[in-house]
């Protein structure tokens, strides 16, 4: 009987955590609701910007939901069925404008798709034949200074044969991704 008691128990527990509360991306987007909002480092804010792949449906996306004089609002929205048209975020978080602006100006150039694309140009440069590079989802970008230290896996594909994996070091500035440094690994 103590069995079911504590299975129960860890059920109970595991909905009310499912059970978060949903917040409305439409009213955090007109400015409500704006003191739910975790604080969050520039750090978290990076890491996850440039993780911002589109998700399946249900899980919604990765977006930017407010912005003001003192914080940029931002969160992985949800849906809670297949057909709702009103996304919401169990939690959201806020970042400090001036850190952003300090140290990550334009952000809104620069994210995950944008690296991925100029990686597969740099690398490519430094292979003399006629490959295809793709870069694999995965790399990895540290904010250091004014630059982006990237450890990326890629794929170099000639024509008619297998590709092989490889793997860069990769710097580039941090505001236009033009290439400071390239060595593979």
């Amino acid at each position: 009987m103590s069995k079911f008691i504590f299975i129960l128990l860890l059920l109970t527990i595991s909905l009310k955590i499912e059970a978060l509360p949903a917040y409305s991306v439409n009213k955090i987007q007109q400015g409500e609701l704006l003191n739910k909002a975790k604080a969050s480092a520039l750090e978290d804010f990076f890491e996850s910007w440039m993780d911002r792949n589109v998700k399946k449906a249900m899980e919604g996306s990765w977006m930017i939901l407010y912005k003001n004089e003192e914080f940029l609002y931002w969160g992985w929205t949800t849906f809670e069925n297949m057909v709702s048209a009103n996304p919401t975020v169990k939690e959201f978080f806020k970042t400090p404008i001036p850190d952003i602006q300090a140290k990550f100006p334009n952000y809104e150039e620069v994210h995950g798709n944008s690296i991925r694309e100029k990686l597969e140009v740099v690398i490519k440069k430094t292979i003399p034949q006629n490959v295809t590079v793709t870069v694999i989802l995965g790399f990895k970008v540290q904010l250091i200074d004014e630059t982006l230290v990237i450890q990326t896996p890629c794929t170099i594909k000639m024509p008619g044969e297998d590709g092989e994996k490889a793997d860069y070091n990769v710097v580039l500035n941090r505001d236009n991704l033009d290439l400071i440094k390239i060595e593979p690994l």
